[in-house]
């Protein structure tokens, strides 16, 4: 598996996904809206995710460990390397299955928003998922949150308030069609206590029925991609971007697999690897804890259960043998990492100088090893003899 700069893209995920908590947008409210005006929304959130963000940070800084680069290791002392040239690994080979050619394109139609691509001749009915477009109205006045364009809403869902999607239905809406709404929000009303038991006016225009893999006809996939002419021009051309990217899959799992093959082949000294060491792999699975914590406004600490922890620290001294081998190999190969190499990776996400990335917290010599890490993985695979693993159905 390919490593990324570990604590500087991590703390980019956490950042970026903070940023985004708790934002709804009108397509994804709906009629369903909410108590607070944007304005007092952006502030609250803005708020809400200093402290977060904030929180994220401490409890993450409070869990990471120290860690030991193994370029300032003689690893020649803990590992003596396999014949790393002559590896050989079994891998499956890149297929694509005809089904996941058709999600391929169930995908495609559920995401278009060119109403060609999707259903206009029929009168949408009870599951349909159909684009559209509403405003909502109090008095005359559009009220906060119930407008949007481009929304998409499957029918049926109980997803707007009562009578929304019914009185699609009872009206036999087609494509293109617009039409008045009379409802009541509901008393009590949690999401907007403001609109609790108040009739409204929503004004609803139905673009298009999302259409289903039985619908798929050659215009449909003209629309999708102006190069195909006919279903079967598109589904090839699917199939070679599933290929690619099972190509790339692959690629991925060789490199694993001659990194693994490496750790397994070599003989290890009794002489004990640095704990700090394999706090590499264990600082950067806290890392991505706090990523996905940060999504759901959890702290990192509620994913470290017991069996985690445990789990961690026998995958933190595995590859701790897998580091200490891999610096071997780059010193065997005389392959180092500059600081030139750094920035060349870090200006690709906006950070200017190896200060910058410290001021980000990350530990430069870290981050150098898992751009060293990668080069390995590399020059493994190049030199690896692959054969297909054969599974029996």
């Amino acid at each position: 598996m390919k490593k990324k700069l570990a604590i500087f893209l991590t703390t980019a995920l956490v950042a970026a996904s903070l940023t985004a908590c708790g934002n709804k947008t009108d397509t994804e409210n709906g009629a369903d809206t909410q108590v607070e005006t944007q304005e007092d929304a952006a502030q609250n959130d803005a708020a809400q995710d200093s402290a977060d963000s904030t929180d994220a940070a401490d409890t993450q800084d409070t869990l990471l460990l120290e860690t030991v680069a193994p370029a300032t290791l003689k690893v020649e002392e803990y590992v003596t390397l396999c014949d790393y040239k002559n590896l050989t690994v079994q891998v499956e080979p890149a297929t694509v299955e005809e089904s996941e050619v058709d999600s391929y394109i169930e995908s495609a139609l559920a995401t278009a928003t060119d109403a060609a691509a999707g259903i206009t001749d029929r009168a949408v009915e009870d599951g349909d998922t159909v684009n559209i477009d509403y405003e909502g109205k109090l008095d005359g006045v559009a009220f906060e949150g119930g407008t949007a364009k481009g929304g998409t809403l499957t029918l049926g869902s109980g997803q707007f308030i009562d009578g929304f999607e019914s009185g699609l239905l009872e009206k036999k809406v087609k494509p293109g069609q617009t039409v008045d709404l009379n409802l009541t929000f509901p008393d009590p009303y949690q999401n907007n206590p403001d609109l609790a038991g108040k009739e409204v006016v929503f004004t609803v225009t139905v673009n298009f029925i999302t259409a289903k893999l039985d619908d798929f006809n050659d215009a449909m996939a003209k629309v999708l991609d102006p190069e195909c002419a006919t279903v079967e021009e598109y589904r090839e051309k699917a199939r070679e971007a599933l290929m690619e990217r099972a190509e790339l899959q692959r690629q991925e799992k060789i490199v694993e697999a001659a990194m693994q093959a490496l750790t397994d082949n070599s003989t290890y000294s009794e002489k004990e690897i640095p704990e700090g060491v394999g706090n590499i792999w264990y600082n950067q699975n806290i890392q991505m804890m706090a990523w996905y914590a940060s999504m759901y406004g959890m702290d990192v600490s509620a994913f470290l259960t017991p069996d985690t922890k445990a789990q961690l620290a026998v995958e933190s001294a595995d590859m701790a043998k897998r580091f200490v081998a891999v610096q071997a190999v780059a010193n065997a190969e005389g392959i180092k990492i500059t600081d030139e190499d750094i920035i060349k990776t870090i200006s690709e996400m906006g950070y200017g100088s190896l200060s910058d990335l410290e001021a980000a917290g990350a530990d430069i010599e870290i981050e150098r090893f898992w751009l060293l890490y990668d080069k390995i993985g590399e020059v493994l695979s190049e030199n690896v003899t692959v054969e297909d693993l054969v599974t029996e159905n």
